[in-house]
């Protein structure tokens, strides 16, 4: 009984990785610009939060003579911090979806 010819010898090789914007335009490279939307958030998470303490050390050192002025501040402030906090709780979501 004669023996199987063995199978074909297969190379392979990768594909080329295309250059420039064309890079983005293929699978799997596509990929790489939603990790760029969650780098975004997280920068915008932290620039809010910058901004949400700020807003609070205003309200904190700002004169209590006139009420109307701290209850502006102080609804400045919660919503600034409520900002912060969604920001972040969606940068956490693209990165961990």
């Amino acid at each position: 009984m004669a023996s199987p010819d063995p199978p074909p010898a297969t190379s392979y090789s990768p594909p080329d990785v295309p250059l420039g914007v064309s890079l983005f335009l293929t699978i799997p490279y596509a990929f790489f610009l939603p990790e760029l939307d969650s780098l975004y958030h997280g920068t915008t998470g932290i620039l809010y939060m910058s901004a949400a303490v700020l807003q609070a050390h205003a309200t904190i050192v700002s004169e209590t003579t006139d009420l109307r002025n701290y209850y502006i501040n102080t609804a400045a402030s919660f919503f600034a911090f409520m900002t912060t906090l969604l920001y972040i709780l969606h940068a956490f979501s693209i990165y961990y979806h």
